[in-house]
């Protein structure tokens, strides 16, 4: 018996896994210190003190206030006065930014 050709057909299923989202809590060891700069945010809102995050790990699943900064070794999300921000089931940060940024007084 002599083999000539052999195929294989396969199916893989993808599955997302939700990732945990810590509701209300936050990170507590040294590399999740939020801290604070001045962000200019255009003529309009000028430099506004912004708490700054260092990941979005410190974010929850619950809506927060910008304006902030998120700085992650991928890149940085900027969330613009007037907009919020939480995670979602994914781990995505979501950004509302309806109504953002207009007639926003200078903060110092």
């Amino acid at each position: 018996v002599e083999a000539v050709s052999l195929g294989i057909h396969g199916t893989v299923q993808s599955v997302v896994r939700p990732m945990q989202v810590a509701r209300g809590r936050r990170r507590t060891d040294a590399l999740a210190t939020e801290s604070v700069r001045r962000a200019w945010f255009g003529p309009a809102a000028g430099l506004i003190k912004t708490p700054v995050l260092p990941s979005r790990a410190t974010l929850s699943a619950e809506p927060r206030e910008g304006p902030l900064v998120i700085e992650e070794y991928e890149g940085t999300v900027v969330v613009p006065p007037g907009a919020s921000a939480w995670l979602d089931e994914t781990g995505n940060v979501v950004i509302n930014v309806g109504g953002a940024a207009e007639g926003v007084e200078e903060r110092k």
